[in-house]
């Protein structure tokens, strides 16, 4: 993992900043594909904790000061971890309350 950032959408208030990959860069390219879109979405891989407009930097505080995310050589290291396996992607449609998302499609490999 490269660093926890917040950012200034409700969608990436709080999140953890993920070292690019040609095999993510593969998972964006097959999700237009699969959904006919042209490759319009920024090389912006992440993985959020956090949705919401308040408290963002007081919880990325905590998460550091609490020890769940450390420094490490290369990047940080969220509970013990410094990567992940990386897994077939999920298409959501996110609208409206979470409750509300619903899984359209789960990708194979």
């Amino acid at each position: 993992f490269a660093d926890v950032k917040t950012g200034s959408t409700f969608f990436q208030s709080v999140f953890i900043s993920v070292v690019p990959d040609p095999v993510l860069e593969e998972h964006q390219t097959t999700v237009h594909d699969v959904l006919g879109l042209p490759k319009k979405t920024p090389e912006f891989p992440h993985i959020s904790l956090f949705y919401g407009d308040h408290r963002k930097q007081e919880i990325a505080d905590e998460l550091r000061l609490s020890g769940i995310v450390k420094e490490v050589e290369g990047g940080i290291s969220v509970a013990g971890l410094q990567g992940f396996k990386l897994a077939p992607p999920w298409i959501v449609l996110c609208d409206g309350p979470v409750s509300d998302w619903r899984v359209l499609k789960k990708l194979s490999h």
